[in-house]
């Protein structure tokens, strides 16, 4: 399936992060160096993920990371106030070594913790130029901007409910895409939860998503130079649902405390029967795969 490979965003994450209690309600974070990007649910650290496998929101919907300062101020116990200043997506700092044009981006948003944090939304957009002025005439004008909203919902101590929608806009190459995930988790015991995630995704004019071809296409095409990638034959709606376990062993010895395993069985689809997968010969895909994670 067409599944983008995170090991080729060669940006280390560096990051310093500073608390000012005395400004705001409950104080002022700012963050500055390289840093995971805040918007979406999933995360690249796979810890704190219900799934091996990721959504298409996360591959092709949301930066991955940044390089520049942000600042989250807690205005109050319900609203937190986000805003910042960065190179863009997966770039550092430097044209040539570091961002593939001359231009910041930055990311707006606020979150809201309701219902003694039992209800939480948040709503973060990231948005400035992220095409290379090496290969396109727009790199320092055309704007991208990633937009996504979540809310997490504890309905009862077991269930927990996730909706997301996103949205991003590349204007340079006049692309659009759109995507609703929902997320459902039970926890049957300290050791055992039950996770599920249903998933559409339309790649409206077949711009986000593709797979690279090599090891280093996805890099080369972040810095504007020859890449290559496998993309569906026409615009296309994914759909993919997932199902799976989070299994904790009990009574570790304290070097393998955090172990955990996610076995997991996916499904996935063009709506649209579109041949998306295996290099353009199916319409779907399944896919049974699980992780083992140890934390340090």
């Amino acid at each position: 399936q067409l599944i983008h490979d995170r090991n080729q965003i060669d940006i280390p994450e560096a990051s310093i992060s500073v608390r000012f209690p005395s400004i705001f309600a409950n104080g002022l974070d700012v963050k500055a160096g390289i840093y995971p990007t805040p918007l979406g649910v999933e995360l690249i650290d796979p810890k704190t993920n219900a799934f091996y496998s990721h959504s298409y929101i996360f591959n092709y919907g949301l930066p991955f990371k940044h390089t520049g300062v942000l600042a989250t101020a807690h205005v109050s116990d319900m609203l937190d106030v986000y805003g910042g200043i960065d190179s863009g997506s997966n770039t550092a700092i430097g044209f040539g070594s570091g961002d593939n044009n001359n231009r910041p981006a930055g990311i707006v948003g606020f979150g809201l913790n309701l219902n003694e944090g039992k209800v939480v939304i948040l709503a973060l957009s990231h948005m400035g130029p992220e095409d290379s002025r090496r290969n396109t005439t727009f790199g320092n004008s055309a704007m991208r901007y990633y937009n996504d909203a979540s809310l997490v919902w504890k309905t009862t101590d077991a269930l927990t409910l996730t909706t997301e929608v996103n949205y991003v806009r590349e204007d340079g190459f006049k692309a659009e895409a759109f995507g609703i995930a929902q997320y459902a988790s039970y926890t049957l015991s300290d050791t055992l939860t039950l996770n599920g995630r249903v998933e559409v995704f339309r790649d409206a004019n077949n711009f986000f998503v593709s797979n690279p071809k090599g090891s280093l296409d996805y890099a080369n095409s972040q810095r504007g130079t020859f890449s290559q990638f496998i993309t569906a034959s026409r615009p296309t709606t994914y759909g993919e649902i997932t199902a799976g376990v989070t299994f904790k062993p009990a009574g570790m010895p304290a070097q393998l405390s955090t172990l955990l395993f996610r076995p997991e069985l996916r499904y996935d689809r063009a709506l649209n029967n579109s041949r998306a997968f295996n290099d353009g010969k199916d319409h779907g895909a399944f896919t049974l795969a699980t992780d083992v994670v140890i934390g340090f």
